[in-house]
């Protein structure tokens, strides 16, 4: 079983979660890519740590739909499902678009202000032209904007479409012109929040999430995210 590329070991006190961390973060930045069969053993070895965290980051990963066991041939990183990826960014769009219309009706100026920063750093230059840097502000974006919303119970919903989401846009995302289009939504967006023009803002977030789906499906259509194939 081959090492993955990043994963050192784990200096925490809070071994579990440290752990389910580092598996997260590897199997969302692809790092760990869908199909890649997880080792136990190897994960005990390159973490430092004992079975025991590794188990139940294993267990809570599967519990989210980011790794599978087949019985007799043991734990692999989930695929990315097309289904499963559509049905994904139609729950994300409800709670984006519920969220921006609240955002509209409650953010102060100085959030708002703060949320159109952040479409200028979600971008290829804005993240100093490297591409992981400038899809991770691309989460930042989405995940402040329904902050806005003031709802709790939205935006642990949305959080927990994180992993997923993270897949999803590290798979469609792959080639800067679609980051420069992210980047012009992501203004667009943030100036008709700003505006408190919320018809404005679901139209242009809805036409947003829906291109990054369209993406997903093309490029999966394309051969150009075969998910067994790509690097670790």
């Amino acid at each position: 079983m081959v090492a993955v590329p990043g994963l050192e070991p784990i200096k925490s006190v809070h071994l579990k979660d440290a752990a389910y961390d580092v598996l997260r973060a590897a199997i969302t930045s692809l790092q760990l890519a869908p199909g890649q069969a997880i080792s136990e053993n190897m994960l005990v070895e390159q973490l430092g740590v004992s079975k025991t965290p590794v188990r139940a980051a294993l267990t809570r990963l599967e519990a989210e739909g980011m790794v599978e066991t087949v019985p007799f041939k043991g734990t692999f990183v989930s695929l990315v499902d097309p289904d499963d990826a559509r049905d994904v960014i139609e729950l994300r769009v409800v709670l984006e678009v519920a969220a921006a219309r609240m955002a509209c009706e409650r953010a102060t100026q100085d959030e708002l202000n703060h949320l159109g920063e952040l479409a200028r750093v979600a971008s290829v230059d804005g993240a100093d032209a490297e591409h992981r840097s400038a899809l991770r502000d691309i989460g930042l974006f989405h995940e402040y904007l329904v902050g806005l919303s003031g709802n709790r119970r939205m935006v642990m919903s949305f959080r927990s479409l994180q992993g997923p989401l993270m897949r999803i846009r590290a798979l469609s995302g792959s080639r800067s012109e679609s980051i420069e289009d992210s980047s012009l939504e992501h203004a667009q967006i943030a100036e008709a929040i700003a505006a408190r023009d919320a018809n404005a803002a679901e139209s242009l977030l809805s036409a947003h999430l829906v291109r990054v789906l369209d993406l997903y499906l093309a490029t999966r259509d394309q051969g150009e995210s075969d998910q067994t194939a790509l690097p670790a």
